[in-house]
């Protein structure tokens, strides 16, 4: 099925192997449309991440699909550039950890600039000493339970859904994104994170 064998038909067939050079020449060249295959699957792959300048400026309603936590983060610095007012965040605990550790100068920025970021996720007894810096950048509050999923909505334009299916803290992952600019979708999100915020508790907690 190679090539590297060739049939010499008799009243029983013989089989004779095709001389050295040419049989290497067939190997490479089975090599070189394998390496041709893997090339426009990455440029398949790649196609499938847009580049910030690619989202339409047009109030075009689209939705993108990402694959991967580098390309997710990638995203999510993108949203980050574009927030003018404020960014509302449900995560993990341990998307607390990721955030404060990819994402804190972007909070401090944000901070500087008056603008919003509110944060809602299980604050963990694991997480709680990352917990309070990063409620020194943003507003937070705890909650009991989120599924692994992150929400990130940037000034109810735009909106992330990510899955995290291996929810630690490394810089590579096989996260799932999902990115809508719809923006019936992202006032509905928006309300239900209001929603989540007022039946949530204040952390670190408020004194009286």
């Amino acid at each position: 099925m190679r090539g590297l064998v060739t049939v010499i038909p008799e009243a029983v067939n013989r089989y004779r192997a095709v001389p050295l050079d040419e049989g290497l020449d067939l190997l490479m060249e089975e090599q070189e449309k394998q390496l041709s295959i893997l090339k426009q699957a990455r440029e398949e792959i790649l196609s499938e991440v847009k580049p910030k300048e690619a989202i339409p400026a047009n109030h075009q309603s689209i939705v993108l699909l990402y694959y991967g936590r580098q390309n997710v983060y990638k995203l999510v610095d993108e949203m980050f550039s574009r927030c003018c007012r404020e960014c509302d965040i449900m995560t993990t605990a341990n998307g607390i950890v990721r955030f404060y550790k990819y994402f804190s100068d972007k909070a401090s920025e944000f901070r500087n600039k008056d603008m919003r970021v509110r944060f809602i996720a299980p604050v963990t007894p694991q997480v709680e000493d990352i917990a309070l810096r990063l409620s020194s950048l943003v507003e937070m509050r705890h909650i009991d339970r989120l599924p692994y999923i992150r929400v990130v909505l940037i000034d109810e334009s735009e909106v992330l859904f990510a899955e995290f299916i291996d929810d630690d803290y490394k810089a590579t992952g096989k996260e799932t994104g999902i990115w809508i600019n719809q923006a019936e979708l992202a006032k509905m999100m928006k309300t239900m994170f209001e929603n989540t915020w007022q039946n949530t508790v204040p952390f670190p907690l408020e004194k009286h």
